[in-house]
């Protein structure tokens, strides 16, 4: 990317971009302890509650977004964004 790039992205929580020139191949997940890069295509279910996205990457693991600190767009716009990269459907569960 060049910086005139970088300036038109958005981002989702800090980990999801959306940007006109992005390929859309991965996302980064950072925690207060360490820093995990993952590829949309890895996602193999993607699921939503009240307050959470729920990113399944395999049957031992999952990746929960918390809708209450989710910044650069609505929850509505995330679920569009995850359906566009992943291909999957955002199944919602009470």
């Amino acid at each position: 990317y060049t910086q005139e790039d970088e300036d038109k992205c958005r981002e989702f929580s800090g980990s999801f971009k959306r940007c006109p020139s992005d390929p859309g191949i991965g996302y980064t997940v950072t925690t207060s302890v360490n820093e995990g890069r993952w590829q949309y295509k890895q996602i193999f279910a993607v699921a939503e509650t009240e307050r959470y996205f729920i990113l399944t990457l395999s049957k031992d693991y999952a990746q929960a977004v918390d809708k209450e600190g989710m910044q650069g767009g609505s929850t509505a716009e995330f679920r569009a964004f995850i359906k566009e990269k992943t291909g999957k459907p955002v199944v919602y569960i009470k």
